[in-house]
């Protein structure tokens, strides 16, 4: 079942009968209590009216939720389903409230209604017709995945209930029991203040960006880690925002995957993840290469010392390259090799055969360098191959540097030409 425009339009033309029912049942119930001058029954037709306005609120809001994003609400309409969540769950507290303060003020009165019977079935016909609208709601709301509706469809059940005491009510009209209905009032009441207490917190929640549940959130963790081509993945965002749910994450895929297998990893993660957890509406997939913590070094000596090795001033004219391994996790460094630059002596175009030799010699992912001309850095950038530049006096210093993160990645070779 996957929630979008299409089951939010339904939901609303389901809620557009339970108004239209609602209010028939609101004019039945209080011309019958006018009758019969049953005032429990016109006060029970007074709360099939508020059921009714909460249930516009629920329509203008679902309505409001439909509209296209605009330049002033880019991100949508969704919430405004939540605000009328949280309307429709402030009305249910102030019918709580309203039926309390009834009951202390009648607390033991007794009523004389006329044509008890017909007072009596209009109840029983209240009872069931809010029965049936609460099954119906309920079956919208998971259909929507509306917090209006569910809501809508938790105060209707409780219409059944307070229907049931209006029966009571009526038959005990009269008797020495009329007390009964202050005692089932009260509990009534008590129940419904804290539907309404649920109601309004939940609502407060999705209009803060709640994450919907730790079990959906275990689903899209499962789904990102099932699929093919995903290192790792962090920032996983989910919120809700009216009926739906929307997310994010940004995943990590192998530094060697080019640019277009990346985003296919990710609109993969995307629609798995959407046909795995139909609630979600939404999923932005964020993708980065992963970051190597081994990496190999290669920096431009002017002596082959190992870790000791004075820098070359210059990259093409060095006499030879000092290879280093390091974990840029634990920060270690460890001598690797010795390469000596054998196009140091070339008058003309020394840096692309000096990067050329060095990209078909040795495996490397990082050139530490004082400078750099345009032809060589752009031969090993072509490649992938990161430049740095730095300072210092020795290898061992200038790899340091690197791993405390005190170098600067080059955008541009230093010079034109070298």
């Amino acid at each position: 079942m996957v929630v979008g425009k299409s089951s939010l339009l339904e939901g609303m033309r389901a809620m557009r009968n339970v108004c239209i029912a609602l209010f028939l049942l609101f004019l039945l119930k209080f011309v019958t209590g006018v009758i019969t001058h049953a005032h429990v029954l016109v006060a029970d037709a007074l709360h099939s009216l508020v059921d009714f306005s909460a249930i516009l609120a629920v329509l203008v809001g679902m309505k409001l939720a439909t509209k296209p994003p605009s330049e002033r609400f880019p991100y949508g309409y969704y919430k405004a389903e939540s605000l009328a969540a949280l309307f429709v769950s402030l009305i249910i507290l102030y019918g709580a409230y309203e039926l309390v303060l009834n009951t202390i003020r009648k607390w033991g009165s007794g009523t004389h209604i006329l044509f008890v019977p017909i007072a009596a079935l209009m109840a029983l016909v209240s009872a069931a017709i809010s029965y049936a609208i609460a099954r119906y709601e309920e079956r919208i709301a998971d259909l929507t995945n509306s917090d209006a509706i569910r809501a809508s469809s938790k105060e209707s059940l409780l219409d059944v209930f307070s229907s049931i005491l209006v029966l009571i009510s009526v038959l005990l009209s009269g008797t020495s029991f009329g007390f009964v209905e202050g005692i089932v009032t009260v509990i009534i009441s008590l129940l419904v203040i804290k539907i309404g207490l649920e109601n309004v917190y939940m609502s407060i929640l999705a209009l803060m960006d709640v994450s919907p549940s730790k079990e959906m959130e275990k689903r899209v963790r499962e789904t990102i880690e099932s699929v093919s081509g995903v290192v790792d993945y962090r920032d996983l965002r989910l919120r809700r925002a009216g009926p739906f749910i929307l997310g994010e994450v940004t995943i990590t895929t192998h530094p060697k995957l080019d640019i277009e297998k990346a985003h296919e990893v990710a609109d993969t993660v995307e629609k798995k993840v959407r046909e795995n957890v139909p609630q979600i509406e939404h999923f932005v997939v964020h993708v980065e290469p992963q970051e190597k913590n081994e990496l190999k070094i290669v920096v431009p000596v002017e002596e082959n010392a190992g870790m000791k090795s004075r820098l070359a001033k210059k990259f093409s004219r060095a006499e030879g390259f000092v290879v280093v391994e390091v974990d840029k996790k634990s920060s270690s460094m460890k001598l690797r090799d010795f390469l000596e630059n054998l196009q140091k002596q070339k008058k003309i175009r020394a840096g692309v055969a000096v990067a050329k030799q060095l990209l078909k010699s040795v495996v490397f992912d990082v050139v530490l360098t004082k400078e750099i001309g345009e032809i060589a850095y752009y031969t090993l950038r072509t490649e992938g191959k990161d430049v740095y530049r730095v300072s210092g006096e020795i290898v061992e210093d200038a790899v340091r540097l690197f791993l405390e993160g005190k170098v600067e990645r080059m955008e541009k070779p230093t010079k034109e030409k070298v």
